[in-house]
């Protein structure tokens, strides 16, 4: 790992994508810092339409259900609570020692 937390196999896969970036966009020398601006925005867009696509083809394939009318009640509960600031969270640890 290096300090950024990426794993050789990360950075070797970065680089081959930096690389087929460089040739689509017909880079052929060093890339300058706008570039790689460049091209980490493209990445960035690129990325959301995926996201996108992946949201689209789970809603097909496993469909979608509306929230049951007590779903949105728990929900409408939940946001009340929260915007008036009745909301209460015990940490974690505080629930495992068995109060």
């Amino acid at each position: 790992m290096n300090p950024r937390g990426l794993s050789t196999t990360d950075l070797a896969g970065f680089g081959k994508l930096l690389n087929t970036a460089r040739n689509y966009l017909g880079l052929r020398y060093m890339t300058t810092e706008a570039e790689l601006k460049e091209i980490r925005s493209l990445l960035v867009e690129l990325n959301k339409k995926v996201q996108g696509l992946n949201e689209l083809v789970e809603e097909r394939l496993i469909g979608y259900e509306e929230p049951t009318k007590e779903d949105v009640e728990e929900i409408e509960e939940y946001e009340a609570a929260k915007r008036n600031k009745k909301l209460h969270l015990e940490p974690l640890s505080e629930l495992s020692k068995g109060n």
